[in-house]
């Protein structure tokens, strides 16, 4: 009986120590979340997000660790927003686009369809790409056009080294008739930098928590005992009023 009791108060001082830092992610982001994050020493976990749908999972992490966690996701660019690729741009419609849509919408996905492809990339936490095609190219991607040129910017983790011929390659590869002078590749580090560091551990009692949770587990366990004080006065109280009564009515006999 005890250690039941002792598993139930555990487990909701802990439930009650986790707070809500992203709702509704996908769970490949969600796993990617949490992996970044146990990187920088905080324990964070995923639950469905409650409204049915199986991919969609909801980020918990210690309420101590909210402000750390967040700096941590906005470094390493976090959630990633959907980029649309070809898939996406090309889905059927149901108006016909004129020539001038259709060549825009392929420059979109196009561009879509780069900026993924530099994201997978080890450290690089985003990737922008800006293609400048001249208004008069009616097909640009199909035939040597010396004046479209392409601009890429890169967010990368502190101290990644990139070498911009080879970006420039992937450009020149997914899209011939670039010209290679005239792809600009721009690399910006990361402005802040959270050094990872342990967890701090302590226990009270038998109990193993965080020490950034002590004090709620304290102010926890402190709420369950007045709480437990209360219900057992007001067991004595009744049981007393009961027997009193009792003995009124046996002695009236």
């Amino acid at each position: 009986m005890r250690n039941r009791l002792s598993f139930i108060l555990l487990s909701i001082a802990l439930f009650s120590c986790k707070t809500e830092i992203l709702h509704s992610v996908s769970e490949e982001q969600a796993n990617e979340i949490i992996t970044v994050l146990s990187e920088y020493g905080v324990k964070a976990e995923k639950v469905g997000d409650g409204k049915g749908e199986k991919s969609a999972f909801n980020i918990l992490v210690d309420e101590g660790e909210y402000g750390k966690s967040w700096n941590i996701l906005k470094e390493n660019g976090l959630p990633k927003e959907k980029i649309k690729g070809l898939s996406d741009i090309y889905q059927k419609q149901g108006l016909i686009s004129s020539s001038i849509e259709e060549r825009a919408l392929l420059v979109q996905a196009i561009k879509g369809e780069l900026e993924k492809t530099l994201e997978t990339i080890d450290n690089v936490v985003r990737a922008r790409v800006i293609i400048s095609i001249p208004t008069s190219s009616q097909n640009p991607f199909t035939q040597s056009n010396e004046n479209i040129g392409a601009s890429v910017l890169l967010k990368v983790k502190k101290n990644t080294y990139l070498n911009k011929d080879t970006i420039k390659g992937i450009l020149l590869g997914a899209v011939p008739s670039l010209d290679k002078e005239k792809i600009s590749v721009e690399i910006v580090e990361t402005q802040k930098s959270v050094a990872p560091k342990d967890i701090s551990m302590t226990y009270i009692g038998p109990f193993l928590v965080s020490a950034n949770s002590a004090k709620i587990f304290y102010t926890f366990i402190i709420g369950v005992m007045l709480v437990l004080v209360l219900v057992l006065s007001f067991s004595v109280f009744t049981i007393y009023r009961q027997r009193q009564k009792v003995e009124e009515e046996v002695a009236e006999l």
